[in-house]
């Protein structure tokens, strides 16, 4: 029956697991969204002022594509920071599930041996009560009595 239990739980937690890769998958995607919407937005309103302004401010149209393309280097690396520390915690999760499924396997062979072995001393203990046929039980000596009267 813990056998089936543990079997349930290791079912469980890889479940888990998945879900939680797919759910990574998906912060992924909606971060990528995240970003490039809010790139566009910035270089919209960079645009509007830039048109907005007179000819001085003219120079500095050109450089916006630089000051854009840095910026959304900037977000990709806090974005790669924060994708690598929970890929790192993905990883600790797997090492920790690794770690539990040694334990239980460990903890189910321990409650397996400890019962062959509490079977075998019952089946010794069997077999030595056994071993004299000619000696009478308790059972056959009442019945031997009862019959004799």
């Amino acid at each position: 029956m813990n056998l089936i239990q543990y079997e349930n739980l290791i079912y469980v937690k890889d479940r888990q697991l998945l879900n939680l890769e797919s759910k990574l998958s998906q912060a992924k995607i909606e971060m990528n969204k995240i970003v490039n919407t809010k790139v566009f937005s910035r270089g919209n309103n960079l645009i509007y002022e830039l048109d907005m302004t007179n000819r001085q401010l003219r120079m500095l149209k050109d450089n916006i594509f630089l000051l854009e393309k840095n910026l959304t280097e900037k977000i990709k690396l806090c974005y790669d920071k924060q994708l690598d520390e929970t890929r790192m915690q993905l990883i600790e999760m797997r090492i920790c599930e690794k770690n539990y499924h040694k334990e239980v396997d460990a903890k189910i062979a321990g409650e397996v041996r400890e019962q062959v072995n509490k079977i075998d001393g019952e089946m010794k203990q069997k077999a030595n009560q056994f071993k004299d046929l000619k000696r009478n039980t308790k059972k056959q000596e009442k019945f031997n009595e009862y019959v004799a009267k």
